[in-house]
């Protein structure tokens, strides 16, 4: 994860210098929708990383992993395909640690409600979101397969800056960072004793159609807007 917001944070810096001093001249003829980014519309994606925790039957996994967004953004309003990729790991207590893996595909939308930073003709910003989102869990746990539906909501900013690249098409280019807690219909007694094994760990039964797994995660990732 440190060499993935490594490589964000230098592709950022190296847009930000280069697009100070080629497109300097050009600062002025800004108006200021297009420079506070606040009515931007366009095609969006962003690429980072994830680390956090997700409950499978009771029993808390810890997540890390790679995300990524592609979506389109009118205004302060943003809808966005989401993938992601983690690996679970799990200790038991007993000098052992139990692994596996986990495939994320899902959908959100997102609200701008709050922008700050740049005085008027500026070109960079920090925009304040709340999200909502669904999707579909697949993965395995220690050879074991499941699959289960999420659902979630989260807050998070970003540091948005204006760049106007024209020879890579690229507009703006910004730090993605968000928080997100997800519920998901808890998995089955039979799934926990995975993690769960022996008469040193009883198991209590479990009641899936009336408790949830939850989760929470925390990404970070380049936003690139085209």
């Amino acid at each position: 994860m440190r060499t993935i917001l490594t490589a964000c944070f230098a592709v950022m810096s190296v847009f930000v210098t280069g697009s100070s001093l080629a497109r300097a001249e050009d600062s002025h003829s800004l108006t200021s929708n297009e420079s506070s980014g606040w009515h931007y519309s366009g095609w969006t994606t962003r690429l980072g990383s994830s680390v956090g925790y997700s409950d499978i039957a009771k029993q808390r996994w810890s997540t890390l992993g790679a995300q990524l967004g592609v979506g389109y953004r009118l205004g302060p309003l943003a809808v966005e395909a989401e993938y992601e990729t983690n690996q679970l790991l799990y200790y038991t207590g007993l000098d052992n640690d139990l692994r596996g893996g986990m495939k994320r595909l899902g959908a959100s939308a997102r609200f701008y409600f709050l922008r700050l930073g740049a005085l008027s003709g500026g070109r960079s910003h920090l925009l304040l979101f709340v999200d909502a989102a669904v999707g579909t869990q697949r993965g395995s746990l220690e050879g074991r397969g499941f699959a289960r539906h999420d659902y979630g909501s989260g807050m998070g900013l970003l540091l948005d800056h204006q760049v106007r690249r024209p020879d890579i098409g690229v507009q703006r280019i910004g730090w993605h960072l968000g928080w997100r807690v997800t519920g998901t219909p808890r998995a089955s007694e039979a799934m926990a004793r995975i993690v769960c094994k022996g008469s040193k760990c009883p198991m209590t039964p479990v009641q899936p159609e009336s408790t949830i797994d939850v989760g929470l995660a925390l990404g970070s990732s380049l936003s690139l807007s085209w």
